[in-house]
């Protein structure tokens, strides 16, 4: 019999799983079985106690025509914040892009990737649900502003210290 399929790997296994099992029924606090870096699954690079990242945020205009910056939570609700960057990638879900072109580290080269394309119907509607969130927040339902900044963080502070634009791209939604 394999060792790992055997009754006391299952036990073992059993009791590992009932500690995230009785935090979530004792406190209702979500548990998940993953190891959780506050960077994802990248490096960061500390230079002179300092750290640049890139982040993206999403804007829309107001009655001046000046920009506003949105709270993403609030815009995205209910889909999980954390869909916010490959949903910009995907212009929102408005990209007619056939195909995606990804840098593949290993092989140092780029390549593309076919991607299903939404229907005209579908895209209108996902464009309507966009100027409907706009809308609600008293901003143009006609655009949106996805913009990329690489922040300068202290890192013994969390202090922004610095911030300069990357990339800045309007959605048209009408």
């Amino acid at each position: 019999m394999s060792r790992f399929f055997s009754p006391r790997f299952t036990l073992l296994l059993g009791l590992y799983l009932l500690v995230p099992f009785a935090i979530k029924t004792l406190t209702g606090l979500p548990v998940s079985p993953a190891i959780l870096f506050p960077v994802g699954s990248g490096k960061l690079y500390i230079a002179d106690g300092n750290v640049a990242f890139a982040h993206l945020s999403f804007r829309g205009f107001d009655r001046e025509g000046n920009t506003r910056e949105l709270d993403r939570a609030e815009l995205f609700a209910p889909i999980p914040m954390g869909y916010s960057g490959a949903m910009a990638e995907a212009d929102l879900g408005l990209s007619e892009a056939t195909t995606r072109v990804v840098w593949v580290k290993g092989l140092r080269r780029q390549i593309s990737i076919p991607r299903r394309v939404p229907d005209r119907a579908v895209r209108s509607e996902v464009a309507g649900w966009w100027s409907a969130r706009l809308r609600d927040r008293g901003l143009s339902p006609d655009r949106i502003v996805l913009r990329r900044d690489e922040m300068i963080v202290e890192v013994k502070t969390g202090r922004e210290v610095g911030r300069r634009p990357i990339d800045d791209r309007t959605i048209t939604l009408r």
